[in-house]
């Protein structure tokens, strides 16, 4: 890390004031992390419910299905918002399913 002194009005000094370490002490200055798993950068359409006929359809249009509970009513609002996320930051969506699945393993 550097901080700029300024020596007058036109001229200043930069003067590295600290170094950045991973929390098990390696030195990532200058070359930053490289990445354990690499997501690439993707579009991903969305799908218009009027071209696919399977777009939008679930249990809940099925005769007979279950009811909702209210947990599972969040989980379809959760579920919304990651399908939005999908469309406008796959990287994002991709790390927070990735460390989804690690909870779950690590949970059983």
């Amino acid at each position: 890390m550097q901080t700029v002194l300024p020596l007058d009005d036109k001229r200043g000094i930069k003067l590295t004031t600290a170094l950045y370490y991973t929390p098990s002490g390696t030195s990532i200055q200058a070359k930053g992390i490289t990445p354990d798993i690499v997501v690439e950068e993707i579009e991903v359409p969305k799908v218009d419910p009027k071209k696919d006929s399977f777009a939008g359809f679930s249990e809940a249009d099925l005769n007979g299905h279950l009811m909702n509970s209210a947990e599972q009513a969040a989980t379809k609002n959760s579920n919304k918002d990651d399908q939005d996320l999908l469309h406008e930051d796959y990287q994002l969506y991709a790390a927070l399913t990735i460390l989804k699945g690690l909870a779950v393993a690590a949970n059983h």
